[in-house]
């Protein structure tokens, strides 16, 4: 999205930065004419701080793992022919410099800007549906469930006391968080510090996860699902745990989180951000839930006394039989069958970034993507999801009083990531002769649909935080390695 490539534009800030963590695989570049500064991928800097860059330059391997993937994905744009361009990007760039006269910018003649209100549009009704939260949180809703913890039962959580948490918290192990960009879990209190029991000191009901299933799926989606037990977590005085993601692995679709006991300060310690904002769960000494999407970042402030323990569980995709009904009120059908009736009169393919970030060769979509991508088949159209490369280039506004105070030229790229694309760039960079990689997709046109009024959650203070930290890392596994995806949407009698 374009949040995640340009924060605070409007403090004339240069913010280059393609996450390590997910990999939103974007590269940003903005040239200011005064003082033109370069950023490539992985990198981040400010005009008025020459020397405060920081470049992650990764040397090429292979692409067995997710580590080694990274590196092919920062090479990928010097190899590979581009797919279309991004016109949301373009577009919104613009407005962030002040530039809000639609027919003044359309007039210049060395910006790539389209002249179809089509387009317009149909951003306009993706930025409503990108709005969707990916979450949602509880006070009450477990205190009659039946759980055990180191060979303890109890008949409800509600009887869970402070000295049986006391006796978790001596018992469990100090909590590991994944260090993304080396792809493995390490240990530093200043990152995460908690205590932790795994599933083999805990057990809970099949009726329990039954529960938590049905619960998934009355606000979110998939609603298919299955429920795994994770890990059960103990935060004292003290403990936090910085901003991050879970990891992605293959068919997650979420997290699903029970309180077993609150006596704490803050009692909103746990922290989900989105869309801007900060939202606190307290579950107020019941025990309340809270649920999530995997790449929804959250974090759990310093405990100043007390303590909290949460139950962990993991929701993964489950098949379905059959096409599922959502439950989504008629504002957001509405709004799909839109989006869809609007690609439909366009008659022309095009590209829509998902609001989502998945691991690479995700096998499920969840959220507001999913209900879109499933609204466009049940219309009858062709869809062909991509993982993909987005790059940007910009000149802003001289910081100069008397220079030209106009955006000076914009434009984007857009890569495909496929294995065999990526196989190419593995090849190139080993230096095998291997002829020119063509693309059967060109000259498309792709739309996102954040919202650029919305103040983004990357801020300058967030992103070296999340760029290094997951829950955990999975190096030998691709599904641990976040990239952005697009559905290529086309009619079905029109498959070039």
């Amino acid at each position: 999205m374009i949040r995640n490539y340009m924060s605070e534009l409007d403090t004339k800030l240069v913010i280059g930065s393609s996450s390590l963590e997910e990999l939103r695989i974007c590269v940003l570049i903005i040239f200011f004419p005064v003082n033109r500064q370069c950023l490539n991928s992985f990198c981040l800097s400010t005009p008025d701080s020459e020397n405060t860059s920081s470049h992650y330059n990764m040397a090429f391997r292979t692409v067995a793992k997710a580590v080694q993937l990274k590196n092919l994905i920062d090479q990928a744009r010097h190899h590979l022919p581009t797919i279309g361009r991004c016109v949301s990007l373009e577009l919104n760039f613009r407005r962030s410099f002040g530039e809000e006269d639609e027919e003044a910018y359309r007039r210049k003649k060395n910006t790539r800007v389209t002249k179809d209100k089509k387009l317009e549009n149909l951003q306009d009704q993706l930025v409503s549906i990108y709005r969707t939260q990916g979450f949602k949180m509880k006070e009450y809703g477990f205190e009659q469930a039946k759980i055990s913890v180191l060979g303890k039962d109890f008949a409800a959580m509600e009887n869970i006391l402070l000295e049986d948490v006391q006796k978790w918290y001596s018992t469990g192990t100090f909590s590991g968080f994944g260090n993304v960009q080396k792809q493995q879990t390490e240990y530093n209190a200043e990152v995460r510090s908690s205590h932790e029991l795994d599933p083999s000191q805990f057990s809970v009901s099949q009726e329990l996860l039954d529960d938590i299933a049905l619960k998934w799926g009355k606000d979110f989606a998939p609603q298919s699902v299955t429920v795994q037990p994770y890990k059960l977590v103990i935060y004292g005085p003290g403990d936090h745990f910085i901003l991050h993601k879970d990891t992605p692995e293959a068919h997650l679709c979420g997290t699903f989180l029970i309180t077993l006991f609150q006596s704490c300060s803050p009692g909103d310690a746990f922290e989900i951000h989105q869309n801007g904002d900060s939202s606190g769960w307290d579950s107020d000494a019941q025990n309340g839930w809270c649920a999530f999407y995997p790449d929804i970042v959250h974090s759990i402030t310093p405990l100043e006394s007390g303590f909290r323990a949460i139950l962990s569980f993991k929701v993964f995709t489950k098949e379905a039989k059959a096409q599922e009904e959502w439950t989504m009120d008629d504002a957001l059908i509405s709004r799909v069958q839109n989006v869809a009736d609007q690609i439909r009169n366009l008659k022309r393919p095009v590209g829509i970034l998902l609001k989502h970030h998945y691991g690479y060769k995700s096998k499920s979509l969840y959220g507001c993507d999913k209900r879109v991508l499933d609204g466009l088949k049940q219309k009858g159209l062709q869809v062909e999801m991509k993982p993909v490369l987005v790059h940007f280039e910009g000149t802003g506004p001289s910081l100069v009083e008397y220079a030209d105070k106009n955006v000076q030229s914009v434009s984007s790229d857009v890569y495909s990531l496929t294995e065999e694309a990526l196989d190419f760039v593995r090849k190139r960079l080993e230096g095998e002769k291997v002829k020119r990689y063509r693309e059967a997709t060109k000259n498309l046109v792709f739309l996102d649909g954040h919202d650029p009024e919305s103040e983004s959650p990357w801020h300058h203070e967030f992103e070296e935080e999340i760029e290094y930290v997951g829950n955990g890392c999975q190096s030998h596994s691709e599904n641990s390695v976040y990239v952005r995806y697009a559905a290529i949407v086309r009619l079905k009698d029109n498959m070039a």
